[in-house]
């Protein structure tokens, strides 16, 4: 008898001892929004960066699309429809790096690789395309346009890249290149960018299932920023870098996701920037609110660090492979989702399995 009573007061005082203090977390679902914790504002803060990012980019294609009618008419109008694709780019990192949508409904989960087909390091994928494109955009090809680009993957933004920047060719170079069919391709492929970001900022507009579960929305977006982080580490630098374990002490910029362009690195800034926004927007309230400030502090501390590496770099980082803050990018990347990994644990969430393998 004396025992049950000691397990029954026990078992009080843990009840109890839940029900106090800053933690709100029942041990099994993760944050429970209460009279005194209310994670509702913060989701909703963090919701609306997403359905921005998507409305800017789509409204960025809209942009790139009006830009290509006159691309070859001056060196001047092809160099400003380079630069407004740059801008894309950029806003699509945002995007891809908090693309919830596919957590949120199935028929979203192929919708990225029809705006892009390839992420950093699948060079084994690219080079055969990048190759066939080069023979598409051929000005003795015979084969109708509309006919020749008939794989997702020419219409695509690494199909308008290539286009646009061939094997990292002058803007002379390319404009020089730019006749009939070369605008026609672009065209083209602006129009089925185009379509897939209306997809994603229709969804992001009129899905409110990201808002109606908190606890639910909290996973998707830390397993989100954590399968950002790894991707990040090993496609975007890794793999380039001669870093990861497929090419280890093999760096090729040829890798880099930007290598055309000249312009991974600002799409690494982009990614990073993207996940400073979500933390400042509503990410380390709910942290807060799940007495995991201090693993917030840290995710805090690994962003500036890796936001101010970025910007120490003097030239692209596809010119140098030696530099060394290439390999402490990567190696911050990984603390930076090691970091997300404990805020996940701190605030008793599931952690989804990261795949290495594809994007």
């Amino acid at each position: 008898m004396r025992d049950v009573v000691l397990r029954l007061l026990l078992f009080l005082g843990l009840m109890l001892q839940g029900c106090g203090g800053e933690n709100s977390y029942d041990g099994i679902h993760g944050l429970k929004s209460s009279e005194n914790v209310d994670v509702s504002a913060a989701v909703e803060s963090i919701y609306t960066i997403v359905q921005n990012d998507a409305n800017t980019t789509y409204n960025l294609a809209l942009e790139v699309s009006a830009l290509t009618d006159d691309a070859n008419s001056s060196l001047d109008n092809f160099e400003a429809l380079q630069t407004k694709t740059q801008e894309l780019i950029l806003a699509y990192k945002r995007v891809e790096a908090l693309y919830v949508a596919e957590k949120l409904q199935s028929s979203m989960t192929d919708i990225p690789a029809y705006v892009e087909t390839f992420s950093a390091g699948d060079i084994d994928r690219k080079e055969p395309i990048l190759n066939e494109l080069a023979n598409i955009l051929d000005s003795n090809n015979t084969t109708a346009i509309e006919d020749a680009l008939y794989k997702n993957a020419y219409k695509s933004l690494t199909g308008l890249i290539y286009t646009l920047y061939g094997d990292q060719e002058s803007s002379t170079e390319i404009f020089a290149k730019m006749d009939t069919r070369r605008m026609e391709a672009m065209k083209i492929m602006i129009e089925n960018i185009a379509t897939q970001l209306l997809i994603i900022q229709d969804f992001y507009e009129n899905n409110t299932t990201f808002l109606e579960d908190d606890d639910n929305a909290i996973t998707i977006l830390l397993n989100r920023l954590a399968i950002s982080s790894n991707r990040l580490k090993e496609w975007r630098l890794g793999d380039p870098g001669g870093l990861t374990q497929k090419y280890k002490n093999d760096p090729d910029s040829t890798r880099f996701e930007y290598y055309a362009s000249l312009s991974s690195l600002e799409a690494i800034k982009a990614i990073i920037q993207t996940h400073q926004d979500v933390l400042n927007n509503g990410l380390y309230e709910i942290a807060t609110l799940g007495s995991a400030t201090s693993e917030a502090d840290a995710i805090q501390e690994q962003i500036e660090y890796l936001l101010t590496l970025c910007e120490s770099f003097s030239q692209p980082i596809e010119s140098d492979l030696d530099d060394e803050k290439i390999a402490q990018l990567y190696n911050g990347a990984y603390v930076l989702q090691n970091d997300y990994t404990a805020l996940i644990n701190a605030l008793n969430f599931k952690q989804d399995i990261i795949e290495a393998d594809g994007d």
